[in-house]
């Protein structure tokens, strides 16, 4: 989930390889619009002159359709590591105490997206994050939220993941 790109040390490069590090993504989406994630990451990072903070995760289980139509849960082997349907990242400013959530769809075959199933609100245009790749379903459909409003579907981020305003680019 951490980008061999952020690591300064080659050490700290190879680590990004292990699967502690690692979920399943579909290559489409990991070097499409997750890709732009992690390069925002680091530009931000070298216009605000600071060391920010990055976390990571996934939410829910992709399912694709069967040939019948029911949908069918993906996993890497029978019974085996689920494939996530949405990875999120948060990129944490903890000098300005600011904070950018985006999530990432795991299913580059989708063709569109009901505003229903959307996690949290899409406020990428609201803060200058917004790409036209970012809808582009091949390369993993892309939209940014608030901490809080990520926070109140995916109960896994961490408690100390707190930010009194939303990061700008």
């Amino acid at each position: 989930m951490t980008p061999d790109a952020d690591g300064i040390f080659r050490t700290w490069q190879w680590a990004t390889y292990f699967y502690v590090n690692a979920a399943p993504q579909w290559q489409k989406v990991n070097a499409g619009n997750w890709l732009t994630i992690e390069k925002n990451a680091r530009t931000i990072a070298d216009r605000l002159q600071q060391d920010i903070i990055v976390y990571t995760g996934t939410h829910g289980i992709l399912t694709l359709p069967h040939i019948n139509g029911t949908q069918v849960p993906i996993t890497l082997s029978p019974n085996g590591i689920t494939v996530p349907k949405w990875s999120w990242k948060i990129i944490m400013s903890p000098l300005s105490n600011a904070a950018i959530a985006f999530v990432t769809s795991n299913d580059p075959y989708r063709t569109s997206m009901q505003s229903d199933e959307f996690i949290c609100p899409d406020i990428c245009r609201q803060y200058g994050w917004y790409t036209v790749s970012f809808d582009t379903f091949s390369k993993g459909f892309t939209y940014c939220c608030s901490v809080d409003s990520l926070r109140a579907v995916v109960s896994d981020i961490p408690d100390d993941v707190n930010a009194t305003t939303i990061l700008g680019l």
